[in-house]
């Protein structure tokens, strides 16, 4: 009825220091962020903005010569490839450590780490096979960053967090 009835954390915040967690701790949400950008790009199509069938080179002109494994020409990936895990973009498990780097630095800005991103082969050709990754999720995020000439924090905040009065809640 809209009362708290019982708050408690558990736990360490960080283990090695042993700092506990606190109920008041910003917790970063590692793959639940992916739903979250999903909903973000749902509230531009929604609004628009952008089409879930948009080639991604019409945001971003530098994955229009891309190249799939073996130098074969990419076909085409759109905005849904991205949010499906179908783009051809390789895993996050057993990859480089600049590619691992590319999708967990959050102190490189977003357009610098996609512009890389596309730089690479990618492993098939997008809408041929599902792979688990967080690659397209950048670029998707890139993709809303340039259509509304924001960050994606911006973006974020106004078209989800705010709306929802998620007052604690960052990208």
């Amino acid at each position: 009825r809209g009362e708290v009835v019982f708050r408690e954390a558990f736990g360490f915040a960080d283990v090695e220091s042993e700092r506990p967690f606190t109920t008041n701790e910003l917790v970063p949400i590692a793959s639940v962020s992916k739903p979250v950008l999903a909903s973000v790009v749902m509230a531009l199509v929604d609004q628009g903005k952008l089409t879930l069938d948009d080639p991604v080179e019409k945001y971003l002109p530098e994955f229009k010569d891309m190249k799939v494994k073996g130098g074969e020409p990419l076909t085409r990936m759109t905005i849904r490839h991205l949010l499906s895990h179908t783009a051809g973009f390789w895993g996050n498990k057993g990859i480089s450590a600049e590619k691992l780097d590319l999708i967990r630095n959050f102190q490189r800005p977003l357009g610098e780490a996609v512009s890389r991103m596309a730089t690479y082969e990618l492993e098939y050709q997008p809408g041929t096979k599902f792979v688990y990754s967080g690659s397209g999720f950048c670029v998707a995020g890139r993709v809303a960053e340039v259509v509304l000439n924001q960050s994606l924090e911006q973006i974020a905040q106004e078209v989800l967090f705010r709306p929802l009065n998620l007052s604690h809640t960052t990208y």
